[in-house]
């Protein structure tokens, strides 16, 4: 059974770099992610991730930064990681 690591903490990164406008670097390592992800068989959360990092890479290369956003967000709700959109903690 492959180990499904929690992605997280570098959903939130792209999340915050994509607002700060860092989305070259954020397409290139989503790509990265994706490409690993595949690789990964006989694993429904594997392959659900991957389904996500791939609409949010072409949110990317839209230019649809608010939808790629969307997309990480729905990620992480999807797998039960929180994220505080308030900065409060």
């Amino acid at each position: 059974m492959p180990v499904f690591d929690d992605h997280r903490l570098l959903l939130v990164d792209w999340f915050e770099r994509i607002d700060t406008g860092g989305t070259r670097n954020v397409s290139a390592s989503v790509a990265a992610a994706l490409k690993r992800l595949r690789r990964v068989r006989k694993s429904a959360r594997h392959a659900r991730l991957a389904e996500f990092l791939e609409q949010t890479l072409l949110a990317l290369r839209a230019d649809e930064t608010e939808g790629a956003r969307y997309i990480l967000l729905t990620a992480l709700a999807a797998f039960g990681w929180a994220y505080d959109l308030t900065g409060m903690g």
